[in-house]
């Protein structure tokens, strides 16, 4: 077959000569040529008048899976899936065609097995002056772009989505900081609205200057940063912790135009980790503190026994029995301070009752007023519906008294105090307003002042134990402590709101009980001492304890025996009956607790009477298993008297 175009002699170029083609040859090679482009064409092309096909090359053939054939003489509604689709095209085409001489529109065609196929058309008049004589056609399938565009968009949506709906702040930032886009979370953390964002410079929430310059290093050195930690500020100035994946984008020349991250706020897990490590801190304390008070507990006891019983012996207004009332108070004041250490650590014996604050608060107002001085005014604001708690009353007057000085010494020159007191009912967990609490009903009594404050780092260590910001020789550092063991002894929560210059506000939460009517214990007289003849055995490790029990019960008509421990005090009891009307025993003793002891010899003997002696509360003993429903307790230190009447109170029952 011969060449649709003729190729040229290249010699005969060269020589002038050249095969001269007829007229006639060349219009009907140009003319097959041109069928020949139009038929394999890579878009489709189509010859319409009055709507009726009237030519179509073979790409469109291909296109729709109709033959020419079928085609031919077709109304160009065979191509279209619906009537309405086909008008629409229709009057978008010639109406472009009459503006513009060109129309071009968006459709969809139908295959000719049923599938549908996105077009783009672009149609033409053969004359624009007369629509009638004709519209020349292109199509081009444009379904796989169509769809990859789809695709793209629900790929894009489907991130958008996932951006918005995060949890967690995703920002897009600019190098020099502008803010280019940030989903909600970013509205949420930072405090701004979407507007607002729109104009921030992320440099403006940085805490620290110096944090800002080591982030930017780091990003600009690797390229990405993983959960580092840095400090944010909010639009009301509150910082966060926050954790911040992020990705330097580049341009093509390799420098970086852009910043993409993910930030996570983790302010309160920070608090809750400082506040589990401050916990571990304070019940190491208090372990230590617990085991100081218990071995100054057993000087206290022979220190205020021997004392008070030189005193019954002496004349007062001699000088003998002037310095033994003065070491008689050193003890006391030894003894509270024991106390504190005891409640601090939570192993400070309580005397739990149905207990009013109200009633509590209104009795101690006169005294709290003298304690706070004349310049500090006093407002309380009880609530007349207040439910009960229970808890022990000296326990709470300590907690009101010691929150009053501290609240005292905060106002140097004179403000207000407010005590206030409420019902509270948490029905769910509330972590945001009141951390750690469980759900329940409370009883909040809420101590508030005017003075000036305090800043995070006073704050954080307010109830550590000998922590104290007061002048040396003013304060202990054990007020706050002890509040702290007392109100955990109780089951109850503390909460601190302060700020420099805007006063504390400390608001203790007491689990509520039902009312009932308190129950009021009777006076006890102060008599003479009762005497005893029985046979008494004293077990106790410390010697000047056990010493000081003997003589006090000596004096009194008992028959004493005493062993230093349970091992010794075992060696005695070898005989059937019992040879002892009462156990006096210590509780915490080495190789044998005195809990131990009771039950072995309760065993040889069901009907012996026992008495512990500990600084430890008598929960302890109960723990131990003493087989007591509910033993008989002296708590150290105590004095001769004390134990005259305890020891006379057991053998009666």
């Amino acid at each position: 077959m011969a060449d649709p175009l003729p190729r040229s002699d290249e010699s005969s170029l060269h020589r002038g000569d050249r095969d001269r083609a007829q007229p006639g040859d060349a219009s009907r090679r140009t003319a097959a040529i041109m069928e020949a482009i139009v038929r394999v064409a890579p878009i489709g092309l189509g010859l319409v008048i009055d709507r009726v096909i009237q030519w179509c090359n073979e790409t469109l053939t291909r296109m729709v899976g109709y033959s020419a054939a079928e085609l031919q003489d077709q109304s160009a509604r065979i191509l279209y899936p619906s009537d309405e689709e086909f008008d629409r095209v229709a009057q978008i085409k010639y109406s472009q065609i009459r503006e513009t001489g060109t129309g071009e529109v968006e459709t969809v065609w139908k295959h000719k097995d049923g599938q549908l196929i996105r077009i783009s058309l672009r149609s033409m008049a053969i004359n624009p002056a007369d629509l009638g004589e004709g519209v020349v056609f292109t199509a081009i399938d444009i379904s796989s772009k169509k769809a990859a565009e789809e695709a793209l968009r629900a790929s894009e949506e489907k991130y958008r989505t996932l951006v918005e709906e995060s949890r967690d702040p995703i920002y897009i930032t600019a190098i020099d900081g502008r803010l280019l886009e940030a989903n909600p979370a970013m509205q949420d953390l930072l405090g701004y609205s979407a507007e607002e964002l729109r104009e921030l410079n992320v440099h403006q929430t940085y805490a620290e200057l110096s944090e800002r310059r080591r982030f930017a290093e780091e990003i600009s050195r690797q390229g990405f940063v993983r959960d580092y930690e840095l400090r944010l500020k909010r639009k009301d100035g509150q910082l966060i912790d926050c954790i911040i994946t992020a990705v330097a984008k580049r341009s093509a020349d390799g420098s970086i135009r852009q910043y993409r991250g993910i930030i996570r706020d983790v302010t309160e897990k920070k608090r809750l980790e400082e506040q589990y490590r401050q916990s571990q801190k304070m019940e190491a304390i208090g372990r230590l503190a617990g085991g100081v008070a218990h071995d100054f507990n057993n000087l206290l006891t022979v220190i205020s026994g021997h004392t008070e019983m030189a005193l019954l012996t002496s004349q007062p207004g001699l000088t003998p029995h002037e310095d033994l009332k003065e070491i008689q108070t050193a003890s006391a004041r030894a003894a509270n301070l024991v106390k504190q250490l005891l409640a601090f650590s939570r192993k400070q014996p309580s005397q739990p009752k149905i207990l009013d604050l109200n009633e509590l608060l209104s009795n101690t107002q006169k005294m709290l007023a003298r304690i706070i001085g004349a310049d500090i005014e006093l407002v309380t604001a009880p609530d007349p519906g207040l439910k009960r708690i229970k808890a022990d009353p000296s326990q709470m007057e300590q907690v009101l008294f010691n929150l009053a000085i501290n609240a005292r010494d905060a106002m140097p020159s004179g403000g207000r105090l407010t005590i206030a007191t409420a019902n509270l009912s948490l029905p769910t967990v509330d972590p945001v307003h009141f951390p750690g609490v469980p759900a329940g009903r409370y009883v909040a009594l809420t101590i508030a002042d005017t003075g000036h404050g305090m800043p995070p780092e006073v704050k954080g260590r307010l109830f550590e134990p000998f922590f104290t910001t007061k002048d040396s020789g003013k304060g202990t550092g054990l007020g706050l402590s002890t509040i702290y063991g007392i109100i955990r002894q109780t089951n109850g929560f503390i909460q601190v709101e302060s700020e420099l210059g805007q006063g504390s506000t400390f608001r203790v939460l007491l689990p509520a009980v039902p009312v009932e009517a308190e129950r009021r214990e009777p006076v006890e007289e102060i008599g003479y001492l009762p005497h005893g003849h029985e046979p008494i055995l004293v077990v106790e490790d410390d010697d000047a304890v056990r010493r000081l029990a003997v003589k006090v019960l000596e004096r009194l008509g008992y028959q004493l025996t005493q062993a230093r421990d349970g091992e010794a005090a075992l060696g005695m009891c070898h005989q059937p009956e019992a040879p002892f009307r009462l156990l006096v025993t210590d509780v915490v003793m080495p190789r044998m607790s005195g809990v131990q002891l009771a039950g072995r010899l309760r065993q040889q003997w069901p009907g012996l009477k026992v008495l512990f002696i500990s600084g430890y509360s008598p929960e302890l003993i109960s723990q131990l298993d003493s087989g007591a429903d509910s033993p008989e307790y002296l708590q150290k230190p105590f004095r001769p008297a004390d134990l005259a009447r305890k020891v006379r109170e057991v053998l009666d029952k």
